[in-house]
């Protein structure tokens, strides 16, 4: 990178004392500014200045109207070392810039080349670390808000390559002139061995998330050309970028040639093409709201997802059912970073057409499924195997791995009633259980036989008959005895086998309940007096126990009905 001329250190001082009555440019800005509610007043601002004649301009722009709007400017600068002494070039004249401005100024050396084997191009990957390397600087200065110098030409650029490659609504309506920082900007940084360390991280020291930062693009309405026009009016030196020239890159290509070509017959162009993707971006924000609104009446979180009504999701027009897919899978990842039109309209064609269990899968993870109560949007749970728990009887078990808790008591038949909670109680023969209980999840190949019935079942048919979505089957617990024959499908029904009849002389009831995240009972089982007993022993009697003097279960005869 060569500079355009030769630059003083006074040059950008003797420009500011030479401000014009008016400047245009400095008018579009400030419209911009307050047409978008773009920096607000009294805040850190970060401006992102690579050297070019774009950054240097807008730095200059945001210098003269910092003081009434008392932004306390930080200029950022990225090395993507990828040109060599050029790069390095680039960012001694920013610090210089920097200098003679008297502004602070934070230079990140980031290494591409390191990161490249995880991306598709040099280009993206350079992208996606310098939007990580700006929000480690954010973040440093307690900045919300960086300033990008993107502008008329770079949105037609962007709403050409987005129509190249089919993009759908919002891909058209380009770059906002406010927008979120992208996700993978908060993600570890490839940095280069001499870099000074920063704290690139979306969350406080105590573990709770930071306020976003927002990037702002107050130049969208002013052309390259005008740019370079103001930076020769106000005597703003600057650098030039030698791989801008090589049109291998889509970008390069369609800002060298296409773009020209279109000139030639449609001399506005880009103008208009940045006027499309304004319209197009009201029409997508007028959708968005639509869905959302969809959303909060037909949607509502559900295991770390989002469950959409099906009858009502199907009842929506095709443009409205990918906005509400796009804003369910946003809810649930925090970004759309990765889904494109493809992904949706594969997804839409699923819910569309196919049966409970017909899924898609998105970018990241995401699943895309039909079940028994809706539409599940959502990461498909991530099940650790673990040996099986014994059972504290009487007490209390925690089944950690299944997030939820057993308490178990020995009471009389008389005390038994089985119509209280019958989902999430159990009333067992204690003398047919056979041997100590233990709970564990469901298995391949599991069956049993349902209370009422007198024929095996598969497990799996059981669920399915039973209305379980399949997010949750793996997490339903089973109590099993020492024979790991089922004994009870937790929440559900018991095995016909352990049922209690006119017979009984003992009672095992166990109740079910689900653990929060942060659960005292931290080692999976407490003590039996630590906990109020639903079934106390009468003063002075012993406590029974359910495995004193018990007969082998398969050599008596079965009873009637269980109550």
């Amino acid at each position: 990178m060569e500079s355009v001329e030769d630059s003083t250190d006074a040059a950008l001082d003797a420009a500011h004392e030479q401000e014009p009555p008016t400047e245009p440019l400095l008018d579009a800005a400030a419209a911009a500014i307050a047409a978008h509610a773009l920096l607000p007043a009294g805040g850190a601002v970060v401006v992102a200045v690579s050297g070019g004649a774009d950054s240097v301009a807008l730095l200059d722009i945001l210098r003269q109207l910092a003081p009434a709007r008392r932004w306390r400017l930080h200029i950022a600068h990225v090395n993507h070392q990828l040109r060599g002494a050029e790069s390095d070039a680039d960012a001694a004249f920013v610090a210089q810039l920097a200098e003679r401005a008297g502004l602070p100024c934070a230079i990140q050396t980031i290494d591409v080349a390191r990161a490249q084997q995880t991306h598709a191009s040099p280009e993206n990957t350079a992208r996606q670390l310098r939007y990580a390397a700006l929000a480690a600087i954010a973040r440093d200065v307690g900045a919300r808000n960086i300033a990008l110098a993107h502008h008329q030409d770079d949105q037609a650029e962007t709403v050409l390559l987005h129509l190249l490659r089919g993009s759908g609504l919002g891909g058209l309506a380009g770059m906002r002139y406010a927008s979120p920082l992208p996700p993978l900007a908060e993600t570890a940084l490839p940095l280069a061995e001499t870099a000074p360390p920063l704290r690139s991280t979306a969350m406080h020291e105590n573990g709770q998330p930071q306020a976003p930062i927002t990037l702002a693009r107050p130049l969208l309405d002013v052309s390259r050309a005008d740019l370079r026009a103001y930076c020769a009016r106000r005597g703003l030196t600057y650098r030039e970028d030698s791989s801008n020239a090589d049109t291998a890159p889509q970008r390069n290509w369609l800002r060298h040639t296409a773009l020209p070509l279109l000139e030639t017959r449609y001399p506005a162009a880009a103008r208009t093409l940045a006027r499309a993707a304004r319209l197009l971006a009201e029409d997508y924000a007028y959708l968005i709201g639509a869905a959302d609104d969809w959303l909060h009446r037909h949607a509502q979180s559900c295991d770390g997802g989002v469950l959409l009504d099906r009858a009502a999701w199907r009842a929506l027009p095709p443009a409205l059912q990918t906005a509400a897919l796009r804003r369910a899978a946003s809810r649930v990842s925090g970004h759309t970073q990765g889904l494109e039109y493809a992904h949706l309209a594969q997804a839409r064609a699923t819910l569309r057409d196919g049966g409970a269990g017909a899924a898609a899968k998105l970018p990241g993870g995401l699943l895309c499924r039909i079940e028994q109560d809706g539409v599940w949007i959502g990461y498909a749970p991530a099940y650790e195997p673990f040996a099986p728990i014994p059972l504290r009887i009487p007490g209390a078990t925690e089944i950690a791995p299944l997030g939820c808790r057993i308490d178990a008591a020995v009471v009389a038949p008389e005390q038994a009633d089985f119509h209280a909670g019958a989902g999430e109680n159990a009333w067992l023969d204690a003398t047919r259980v056979d041997g100590p209980l233990r709970a564990r999840a469901r298995r391949p190949g599991d069956r049993f036989t349902p209370l009422g019935m007198t024929g095996a079942k598969k497990l799996q048919d059981f669920l399915v008959d039973a209305r379980v979505p399949a997010r949750r089957r793996d997490r339903v617990p089973l109590v099993v005895n020492e024979r790991d024959a089922i004994v009870w499908v937790g929440g559900h029904r018991i095995d016909n086998r352990y049922r209690v009849t006119a017979h009984t002389r003992q009672v095992i009831h166990l109740r079910l309940e689900t653990v929060p995240a942060e659960s005292p009972l931290a080692d999976r089982g407490v003590r039996a007096e630590d906990l109020p007993n639903p079934h106390p022993t009468p003063p002075g009697a012993k406590a029974p126990s359910p495995w004193e003097e018990t007969p082998s279960p398969w050599g008596e005869g079965r009873g009637e009905g269980q109550p």
